[in-house]
């Protein structure tokens, strides 16, 4: 094995796992969007189909930790250890004006970004 093959094994091999560490979001520090409801939707007809079309099958809970009500809603949410805006599954009590404060989601939860296709 030369140089050049030996440093492209190396590469195969850990770059996986690097990006496997860094796709992961943070479990605490999340809020709800402020405001975010009147916005209107991406072509997707709904932030619901957005997360669908992006991350796959649609959880039947909501993503805030200990919460078992059914996922209704895609939700806008924002963390300060994330750049921009995420869509994550929630009940309509969590994606709610009223629910301001800050939480913490469950593990494996996906979060789509908030960007109109």
């Amino acid at each position: 094995m030369d140089y050049n093959q030996h440093w492209l094994l190396i590469l195969i091999t850990l770059l996986p796992k690097y990006k496997e560490k860094k796709m992961s979001s943070p479990l605490s520090g999340w809020k709800n969007v402020v405001g975010s409801g009147g916005r209107g939707t991406c072509s997707c007809g709904s932030w619901k189909n957005h997360w669908i079309n992006s991350e796959g099958d649609w959880p039947t809970y909501c993503s805030v930790k200990n919460c078992y009500e059914r996922a209704e809603h895609g939700a806008h949410v924002k963390n300060n250890d994330e750049p921009g805006e995420r869509i994550i599954p929630m009940c309509s009590s969590h994606n709610n004006p009223d629910f301001t404060r800050e939480f913490s989601i469950k593990p494996g939860t996906k979060c789509s970004d908030a960007i109109k296709d």
